[in-house]
């Protein structure tokens, strides 16, 4: 079976947001300043190789996207827990975790 383009590049942005998410967690993560630029530098070539694939899936008519209208932008409600009188939940404690 022969894959076609719209298939390979559409593998391509799933690898890519993936290992933009790895490196994402990883940043986080990381305890040592020389490592975490080395890892945000790697996220940001991941998202800059995702950004480019988006755009040819998309140039090609391969990956619409619904436009949202002025309208509806201005519409748009924060969810209710991101409203005025806000209060965040206490952060949850685990186990420590191993640091890279």
């Amino acid at each position: 079976m022969r894959l076609m383009d719209r298939d390979i590049l559409y593998d391509c942005l799933v690898d890519t947001k993936y290992a933009s998410s790895a490196y994402h967690i990883a940043v986080l993560e990381a305890a040592n300043e020389p490592v975490r630029n080395l890892l945000k530098r790697h996220h940001d070539d991941e998202m800059l190789a995702s950004k480019m694939i988006f755009d040819t899936l998309h140039q090609r008519g391969w990956y619409p996207v619904e436009a949202t209208s002025p309208a509806r932008q201005q519409t748009a409600q924060p969810g209710p827990t991101w409203g005025p009188g806000f209060t965040p939940s206490p952060p949850e404690v685990r186990p420590e975790e191993p640091r890279w």
